[in-house]
């Protein structure tokens, strides 16, 4: 099985001040104009014009997408989709709205999602929300507080939420999945995935990047996860050796 991680193109909360700070007390923000072009090629089949590769992933035609019911995730997924150079991808993949997969429910005004209700389903008609309970997780639920606590903490409760994720994907039948999702959720996700002790974290991708992992199945019936790389993989068999993991990059 294949997964395709898709952070969000940019936002209004990402937009930082003179400061360098991001916006972060938005109230589930939308799109900027930069996000939804971002959002538009991550399917692209277009070239860079120096390597002469393509700049999206126009490769990957997945037969299922997941995406946080975050109004950032909901337009990257939809815009992404629309684009997809495929129109049998555009007219089977079904979109399914999936809360285990919204950003880090700590402090920040940009996280909480609202209720589910008309607004979201008229403006996205496509994804299926009917698995999506109406009210959302209470806000701040994943954020350790007091005088002694860390932010180590906080994050391991959403590393356990993005290891819930990954069951969940890899228990669903369809071989090529997409999911639509956040930097610190992705950053969680991906720590799980090469294995990080609670000191580490991977670094978060930009915003419209995607990153693709493939679920391992042993011998024994034992299965992982692990980065997906030509380099390490080949016809989607076993790897030899463990790779790309607790390794300094």
């Amino acid at each position: 099985k294949r997964l395709l991680l898709c952070r969000h193109g940019q936002g209004y909360h990402n937009i930082v001040d003179e400061n360098g700070k991001p916006s972060l007390h938005i109230p589930d923000p939308e799109l900027t104009s930069q996000g939804i072009e971002e959002a538009r090629v991550i399917f692209s089949s277009e070239k860079d014009d120096d390597s002469r590769k393509a700049t999206g992933r126009s490769d990957f035609h997945p037969e299922l997408l997941f995406v946080s019911p975050l109004w950032r995730t909901l337009q990257t997924a939809t815009y992404a989709m629309e684009c997809h150079p495929s129109s049998a991808v555009k007219a089977n993949c079904p979109m399914v709205a999936l809360d285990l997969l919204m950003e880090h429910n700590n402090l920040n005004a940009c996280n909480p999602r609202p209720p589910i209700g008309k607004r979201h389903r008229e403006a996205f008609p496509k994804v299926d929300f009917s698995t999506t309970e109406v009210e959302p997780p209470p806000a701040g639920i994943e954020w350790v507080s007091g005088e002694n606590a860390s932010y180590k903490e906080s994050f391991q409760m959403l590393r356990r939420r993005a290891d819930r994720a990954l069951e969940h994907i890899g228990a669903v039948p369809e071989e090529r999945v997409v999911a639509v999702c956040h930097g610190t959720f992705i950053r969680a996700l991906m720590s799980n995935v090469f294995q990080l002790g609670p000191h580490h974290a991977v670094k978060s991708p930009t915003t419209g990047e995607s990153i693709e992992i493939l679920q391992i199945e042993t011998p024994n019936g034992q299965r992982y996860w692990e980065l997906c790389n030509d380099d390490i993989t080949k016809d989607g068999r076993e790897v030899v050796r463990l790779a790309h993991r607790n390794t300094a990059e």
